[in-house]
């Protein structure tokens, strides 16, 4: 019964730092919203190593505009211990017109230092993800992040980069 009332004191003060870090990193413009921290911190590196702006919340199919144009789906995940590869979900690839240019994906170890960095052009998803039930997934297994271009050093200098 002693061990309870320390788990709850440890939750609460895990809570109440992470509410004080979801402050600072609004301040320091990584986050727009308390919600998806890992995306968001994929989309800030992924803009700043391509030099783009990210878009609008609510803008559908992209998240990053690049000055040339191109623009980009992030897709930010964060690998638990001992986990190799994750999945993305994506929406509206059978939609025309298409609904972004290049996929980027961020994968993060558990500690947020910078995994792998990928970025597919459209017609690559398409060819390697397959139908859902809710829209289109892609595995990202080393045969499938093989095929991206490689974009691990730069998006690891832009995080090392944040203030």
């Amino acid at each position: 019964m002693k061990a309870k009332p320390a788990r709850i004191s440890v939750t609460r003060e895990a809570l109440r730092m992470r509410a004080q870090a979801d402050r600072m990193l609004s301040a320091l413009g990584v986050t727009r919203n308390r919600t998806d921290i890992v995306g968001q911190l994929a989309e800030l590196i992924v803009s700043g190593s391509l030099h783009g702006t990210r878009v609008s919340a609510v803008q559908a199919g992209y998240d990053v505009m690049t000055p040339t144009g191109l623009r980009v789906e992030v897709k930010g995940r964060l690998a638990d211990e001992g986990a190799r590869r994750l999945t993305v979900l994506l929406r509206n690839l059978d939609r025309s017109p298409r609904p972004f240019d290049a996929l980027v994906y961020v994968q993060f170890r558990p500690d947020y230092e910078l995994e792998v960095g990928r970025m597919f052009d459209f017609e690559l998803v398409r060819e390697l993800a397959h139908r859902v039930r809710d829209g289109w997934r892609m595995d990202m297994s080393d045969d499938v992040l093989a095929r991206g271009d490689d974009l691990t050093g730069d998006l690891g200098q832009t995080l090392k980069d944040l203030p």
